[in-house]
This record gives structure tokens, sequence and C-alpha cells, in this order.
């Protein structure tokens, strides 16, 4: 038989500091997941031409939405730099060489 005075925080009044320590332990969870993805899409807008910085734009909560659209959907700059140093390195009176 358990004695009550083994476990001195039991009978709910340990409730409250787990409650808390799992709030701040989903707090800082979330905030480390938001971190990672918006390190994740900085990169993303860099590797596409893009200035590393539209990563920001995915703080603003609406925005968020459109650009995953707008990576997806539109010409990147990149793609850009290569049709143009395709175009440079075929002559006019060549075929390209695939």
């Amino acid at each position: 038989m358990m004695h009550s005075d083994m476990f001195p925080m039991h009978g709910g009044q340990a409730a409250p500091v787990w409650a808390g320590c799992f709030a701040i332990f989903i707090v800082l969870f979330a905030l480390s997941i938001n971190i990672i993805y918006l390190i994740a899409m900085c990169k993303i807008f860099s590797k596409a031409g893009y200035h590393w910085a539209m990563g920001l734009l995915t703080l603003i909560p609406v925005v968020q939405f459109f650009i995953p659209l707008f990576l997806a959907f539109g010409e990147w700059p990149i793609e850009k730099q290569l049709k143009a140093c395709q175009q440079q390195q075929t002559s006019p009176g060549q075929s390209p060489p695939f």
C-alpha cells in the first residue's frame, strides 16, 4: 500500500505543474518547426534565383498560402538565365543538340 507521504504532490497538486511544462514544450516545439520552415523557404527562394529574403514572406499568414503556388507555376529567374544561355550557345543556323 502506498502512503501519501511517499508522493507529496499526489492528489492533483502536480497537474498544473505538468500542464505548464507541457505547454512550454508545445510552444518551443512549434517555434522550432516554424524556424526550420522559414530557413527552408529562404533557401528555396535563393536556389530558385530570387532574393533569399522573399522567404520571409512566409511570416505573413495569408501570403503563406500563395507562396507555393507562386513557386510552382511561376518562371524562376534561374530558368530564364538557363534559356538565355542555351539560346546563346545555339547559333541561328543550327538546331539544338538533343
